[in-house]
């Protein structure tokens, strides 16, 4: 499992697909963290569920979890609701979850990270998956400066950058549309890897 990090919203990303994680790396400015851990090629199906207004990711194997996201706040699911990783074997994945840092939650194989994160203001939500082995992580490398906030200009509120489907966005003049830019969602990304519109 490679590990990315956004720096502009805390947000850790977690992807088996080396195209994904090449595109945020090279292209949008996400940290390379190194592989987080070793999942295996079958067991427990872990979905991956994106949250538009939160712009958070969300992974799971609890199918009641995913089914109450969806219907009840707002999250779509990635991957065409096809599992992202799998489940299985010796080695804990923690999660945590911190409500003042727009309920971001994060994955670690490490217990001593786990243990402490509470006094960072997360709260503990114990081992969800379990990995074949740990992975390599690596102090997190950029291939891109940090981006610099951009002012919105007249009429590019959050609805100006909304598409109801792809004819819409290639109409704009704006495909394709990476994750984390305006305009981006799940429901334009058939496939899942990041690019809409392609």
């Amino acid at each position: 499992m490679y590990r990315l990090y956004n720096r502009t919203n805390g947000e850790h990303l977690y992807t088996t697909s080396a195209n994904e994680k090449d595109v945020l790396f090279k292209q949008h400015g996400w940290g390379y963290e190194g592989i987080a851990w070793n999942a295996p090629d079958a067991g427990t199906p872990v979905y991956r569920l994106y949250n538009a207004g939160l712009q958070n990711h969300l992974y799971t194997s609890d199918v009641n979890e995913v089914q109450t996201l969806i219907r009840k706040h707002g999250w779509t699911a990635d991957n065409n609701g096809q599992p992202v990783f799998y489940s299985g074997g010796s080695v804990p994945i923690y999660r945590v979850y911190n409500f003042k840092l727009r309920g971001l939650h994060h994955w670690t194989t490490d217990a001593n990270e786990y243990s402490i994160l509470p006094r960072h203001g997360w709260q503990q939500e114990g081992v969800k998956f379990y990995a074949n082995s740990l992975g390599a992580p690596i102090q997190t490398q950029y291939a891109t400066p940090a981006p610099t906030p951009k002012r919105p200009s007249a009429g590019t509120g959050a609805n100006a950058s909304h598409y109801p489907n792809c004819a819409a966005v290639r109409a704009a003049g704006k495909a394709p549309i990476y994750r984390g830019q305006p305009g981006y969602g799940p429901h334009l990304d058939r496939d899942g890897d990041g690019v809409a519109c392609e």
